[in-house]
């Protein structure tokens, strides 16, 4: 093979990925980034310099590239300009720099096997573009593959995004001959962004190289990801082929000592109307901590709502407080915000005795809690919540976490708030959706807890704005949650009920890239379980109508979005620890007001199957 040079398109965030601000280079997968996996191909196959485009002020992935001990071959980068705006401007920033033949590829695809070998086989012409192609069929509808190719006498006839699925699909992988770059710009036009198809509509050759049966993703998107971490966790590492079956017998191992510790746990919650205006009216913060230093996590929303005024109240008392002001959103919830926040609290100064107060929604209480049971192995942590969301569910827990790279709460903590003040009055501030999205949890209680609080919100009849409505439908669902709390805080058994409808739906909101909120999602969950119950004969058809009745009252979804498919939800599932051997644990009702279970289990193991099947009942008909 001649050609010894190679370029890797390498910009972009990644924003369909939606991976807390990961550029798209550094998107792992198999914890390795993606560009490194394209590096890695190129340089078995020989080439010698690989040329890397990537975004005007995007240093991370040079930093990234030039500490790793796996890379042998030359690297050279090229920024694009901050005028480049399309594909076209990629392609001539190319030109002025590369002037040999050259493979391009992109940084976003991971093989099953070295995919260049496939040009080996091929009489590469100077004058022509080859493309590498796969006509694997049962496989390409699931590789996120996004333009397609069609192939007639031997050569690429067509390509573009809109082909129908017969045609074959491109791979992302071309060589350009020595003589097929300046004709190739001469034939783009910077409007498109499929620039093949112009080339090939002014007489260029296009040659297609056939992969014909490996497994490929293109990851452009969470169900993609989601998919590649799977295979390459079960093929490539060949985790699913090792036995699982000890192969000898072992005996116990004698103990010598035993250590047990049953240290009490709990939480205070205070629920008063208002108490944040006059918050330096308590001891909000426990008086021995007085002489420690404490800090205030919010998000931009809330910082000049409740973030100062509560900070200039606690300083007023004369407590040591500092403010930290995160961006609003899941994406605060990342491991490496999570990192730079506690390198920066342990930077400021903490000690034992020290504070974390979270005041906003579910996300801030969550990284918040995270930073408190971690820092110094568990420093002080108060919680003030201030959506529906958090007042009634998020917060009232001892479940602390961030989000991992393939999915929600992946890493995380059981740590005790000191206390947990709720004030029902902030929640006049919230939009209607955001009242509807925490509402979903209050009415998972009542699905699965309480038919006669299924009765209150049934009956109801006024705005689900009305301050005295919440605060009623709030006040009821904390105190739902502390018996079960109090016999099960793992969520073993009984307080299952409280991850009701939130297997599917925790996997919806990933696979939306968190554009549907998270009280939505479960809604979506609540919905599919209740489908999954009546197909296993565990509740009516009465009960699914329930679901959908009320959560369409509250203006919740009930149908999954149809860019989501059953395999997808599937797929993150077993990624995402709900998932046991080929089944789907799930939590069920068997009618309104009680969860099914047999002899204090709580959950069902659903096969795939039948999950699926459930899943695609819940798609909005087409009308």
């Amino acid at each position: 093979m001649g050609t010894k040079t190679a370029v890797i398109l390498a910009g972009g965030k990644g924003s369909r990925l939606h991976k807390f601000e990961t550029i798209k280079p550094l998107v792992k997968v198999g914890g390795k980034p993606l560009v490194l996996w394209n590096i890695e191909y190129l340089q078995e196959f020989g080439v010698k310099k690989i040329y890397i485009v990537v975004d005007t002020n995007d240093t991370l992935t040079e930093q990234e590239l030039l500490g790793s001990k796996h890379i042998k071959t030359s690297i050279v980068f090229i920024r694009r300009k901050k005028e480049d705006t399309s594909i076209l401007d990629t392609f001539r920033t190319v030109s002025a720099a590369v002037k040999e033949p050259f493979f391009l590829t992109v940084c976003d695809i991971i093989f099953e096997r070295n995919p260049y070998k496939y040009f080996l086989k091929k009489n590469l012409k100077q004058n022509t573009i080859s493309v590498l192609i796969s006509n694997n069929s049962a496989h390409n509808k699931f590789s996120g593959a996004q333009v397609k190719a069609r192939v007639e006498a031997g050569k690429i006839s067509t390509v573009g995004r809109n082909l129908p699925r017969t045609s074959s699909y491109e791979a992302g992988i071309y060589h350009f001959g020595e003589k097929t770059l300046a004709p190739f710009l001469r034939a783009s036009k910077k409007k498109s962004d499929v620039l093949l198809e112009q080339y090939i509509s002014k007489g260029g050759e296009v040659s297609p190289v056939l992969m014909p049966n490996d497994i490929w993703f293109d990851v452009n998107d969470p169900a993609t990801l989601i998919r590649a971490e799977l295979f390459v966790h079960d093929v490539l590492h060949n985790d699913s082929k090792q036995d699982t079956k000890p192969t000898a017998r072992y005996k116990k191992l004698p103990k010598t000592f035993k250590f047990r510790y049953n240290k009490p746990l709990g939480f205070e919650i205070t629920i008063k109307h208002g108490i944040l205006d006059r918050i330096g009216e308590f001891e909000v913060i426990p008086h021995e901590r007085y002489y420690s230093p404490h800090y205030i996590i919010v998000d931009k929303n809330i910082l000049k709502l409740y973030g100062r005024p509560v900070l200039d109240q606690l300083r007023a008392l004369g407590y040591r407080v500092n403010l930290i002001v995160v961006n609003p959103g899941e994406w605060s919830k990342s491991t490496k915000n999570y990192l730079s926040l506690a390198e920066k609290i342990l930077a400021s100064g903490i000690d034992k005795k020290s504070v974390i107060i979270s005041i906003g929604g579910g996300v801030i209480k969550d990284l918040s809690g995270f930073l408190a049971s971690t820092l110094y192995r568990g420093i002080g942590f108060i919680s003030i919540p201030t959506t529906v969301l958090s007042q009634c569910d998020a917060a009232i827990t001892l479940k602390q976490g961030v989000n991992g790279e393939g999915g929600k709460n992946l890493l995380g903590s059981y740590y005790p708030p000191i206390r947990i003040l709720v004030d029902p009055a902030v929640l006049v501030t919230l939009g209607d959706r955001y009242v509807s999205d925490g509402l979903a949890e209050c009415l998972k209680q009542a699905f699965a807890q309480d038919k006669n609080y299924f009765k209150f919100f049934d009956e109801y009849k006024g705005s689900i704005r009305n301050i005295d409505f919440l605060e009623k439908a709030i006040t009821k669902s904390i105190q739902l949650k502390i018996p079960a709390f109090e016999k099960d805080f793992y969520e073993d058994n009984v307080a299952l009920v409280y991850q009701y409808g939130h297997e599917v739906g925790h996997a919806v909101e990933f696979l939306s890239g968190y554009k549907i909120g998270h009280g939505e999602a479960v809604s979506i969950g609540m919905r599919v379980s209740a489908e999954v119950s009546r197909i296993l004969g565990v509740a009516s058809q009465k009960t699914v109508d329930n679901h959908i009745r009320l959560l369409s009252k509250y203006k919740l979804p009930v149908h999954v979005p149809s860019y989501i498919s059953p395999e997808d939800i599937v797929n993150t599932l077993r990624y995402n620890k709900k998932f046991h051997g080929d089944s789907a644990r799930l939590v069920l009702v068997k009618e309104i007001g009680s969860l099914w279970n047999s002899r204090g289990v709580y959950y069902v193991s659903c096969d795939s199957h039948i999950l699926k099947k459930a899943l695609t009942n819940c798609y909005a008909k087409e009308k």
